[in-house]
């Protein structure tokens, strides 16, 4: 049933155009969905051309690449099923990891930072939003954990109070520790880190 499977994506994965493919493989950086703005900003780059990410995103969900979630409020959401995803990741060169994952945590650290900013006069909409965005937040943390212990330490810190408000106690308290055992400057991520 595997070989079966795999060799049914394979098939479909020769059909697709090279910009196809290559947005296809970029989009494996996202966990639990996107929204296409998130796939503008993160998997442009030859031979994917910005003006044209969001054609050859509906070519994906055309050839069921790529699912279409429409019928929530806003804009639609866009997911791949696990299998997929998987092996779009493998796909994906080795050489376009990093910086494709930069550009993801860069994504995520600014829509925190936005939902920190807008808390007070927004936060219904922002926690249902972060709440959305959970797993790719999980991902930008993991990722910038190790190799980017400022920018893990300020999305940290702006999603302290989501944390509190959905509950998520334990897992935002070792995230926020786990931050803080790095050297810091004395700056306002820090402070809202500490705060959190």
């Amino acid at each position: 049933r595997q070989q079966t499977l795999r060799a049914a994506i394979d098939w479909s994965y020769e059909l697709l155009s090279e910009a196809e493919r290559a947005l296809f493989c970029r989009l494996s950086v996202f966990t639990g969905g996107f929204e296409a703005p998130a796939a503008e900003q993160v998997c442009h780059g030859k031979p994917v051309v910005k003006d044209n990410l969001l054609e050859l995103l509906f070519q994906l969900v055309d050839k069921s690449l790529i699912v279409a979630d429409t019928e929530q409020e806003g804009s639609a959401r866009y997911s791949m099923l696990e299998a997929l995803r998987q092996y779009a990741s493998e796909k994906l060169p080795a050489e376009t990891l990093e910086p494709l994952r930069d550009a993801h945590l860069q994504h995520y650290v600014e829509l925190a930072r936005k939902a920190y900013a807008e808390r007070l006069e927004e936060a219904e909409t922002w926690l249902a939003r972060l709440e959305l965005e959970h797993d790719n937040l999980r991902a930008a943390l993991e990722w910038s954990r190790e190799r980017d212990p400022d920018r893990h330490l300020h999305l940290a810190g702006s999603l302290a109070w989501f944390w509190h408000f959905h509950s998520y106690l334990t897992e935002g308290r070792h995230i926020l520790s786990q931050a803080l055992l790095k050297d810091h400057k004395p700056s306002d991520q820090l402070a809202r880190a500490l705060w959190g």
